[in-house]
């Protein structure tokens, strides 16, 4: 319940700074990576306005906020990977007649990358993630130093790509400013549960037991917003396991920190992943591999934001020791006040 009251009042808060309809914070430092267009006031008539979205993730927002006043078309299918994915003709049809383009804007949709400049040269993109202030932005190796786009593991960002989806829809159709804040405003109390349940799983292991072992893509934000120690295995690493020696040292690791899982999906050779468990075995440890987890967006778009983040967030912490038993019965209590 003091969770909830939380809740309440910071949706209270909220509500008051949408009513003052203050425009854009200035106080973003510049951000070379990922900058916004200002986009014209769509004609007047009432008609839903044209957005289109290169992601699910950013559809979801879109949708939930814009909802009969947009007519939402996604770029790239749930479930396909968007670092490979190519335009079709009729992909760059709709994107070439959107009134809106809303992209990631961290290079996540590399194969669109002559697409999305053609919309920019339009007028019509905004990059969902261009008010995200630098120092919240993680540069990993994985990236060649550059900032990972997956910052959607991180729920305090993602309520800030939220909130620039309203205001790319609120330039388009400032008619429509309150049922945009109407609706933004469930969308952000979605979010801050989101975050309120993300923390109680985290809040479900020990310290001892917060090691993440994988090759998943935005480990980074996820391991810096839930205090994990993190070993984020790139291609390099996942290569040098073909040397039984990197093996041996990775094994005695895993087993001095009492490591019981490891997280690292199919582009990991299955015998890799069996030499590594065979090495721990003989040191005393049975190591479970956890594989398949849905951290590069939704596996559908019938599959929500909160319930997937929440349940791949939940298949690591029980992976790695948590029991849940208590928690499960505090959240059922909640959701029936």
């Amino acid at each position: 319940m003091n969770r909830l009251r939380t809740c309440i009042t910071l949706l209270a808060i909220l509500l008051l700074a949408l009513s003052c309809n203050e425009g854009r914070s200035e106080a973003k430092t510049e951000n070379t990576q990922a900058a916004a267009v200002d986009i014209e006031p769509a004609a007047g008539g009432g008609s839903p306005m044209n957005v289109v979205c290169t992601t699910a993730l950013i559809a979801e927002i879109a949708r939930a906020i814009g909802d009969e006043h947009a007519n939402v078309t996604l770029i790239i299918p749930a479930g396909t990977d968007p670092h490979s994915y190519v335009a079709s003709d009729a992909d760059r049809q709709a994107l070439a007649t959107a009134q809106l383009v809303l992209s990631n804007g961290l290079g996540l949709e590399a194969g669109l990358a002559s697409e999305l400049e053609l919309a920019r040269q339009a007028g019509t993109l905004v990059e969902v993630t261009y008010e995200i202030d630098n120092d919240r932005l993680m540069a990993t190796n994985a990236y060649g130093g550059q900032y990972d786009p997956h910052v959607w593991l991180d729920v305090e960002l993602w309520r800030k790509v939220s909130d620039t989806v309203r205001n790319a829809l609120l330039a388009l159709d400032p008619a429509q400013d309150g049922y945009f804040a109407s609706r933004y405003a469930d969308y952000y109390m979605d979010l801050m549960k989101l975050d309120t349940r993300m923390l109680d799983l985290n809040g479900s292991l020990t310290d001892s037991q917060r090691v993440l072992v994988t090759n998943i893509h935005g480990s980074s934000y996820l391991a810096r917003t839930n205090r994990f120690e993190l070993m984020a295995m790139t291609k390099d690493d996942i290569a040098e396991l073909a040397d039984q020696q990197k093996i041996d040292a990775l094994a005695d690791y895993l087993v001095e920190r009492k490591v019981p899982a490891v997280f690292l999906d199919g582009n990991v050779p299955a015998d890799r992943i069996e030499a590594l468990q065979t090495a721990c075995r003989e040191r005393g440890l049975e190591l479970a591999n956890v594989s398949g987890l849905q951290m590069d967006g939704l596996p559908d778009e019938a599959a929500g934001f909160h319930a997937t983040l929440l349940g791949e967030m939940r298949r690591i912490v029980v992976a790695l020791g948590a029991d849940l038993t208590l928690l499960d019965k505090v959240w059922q209590e909640e959701d029936a006040s």
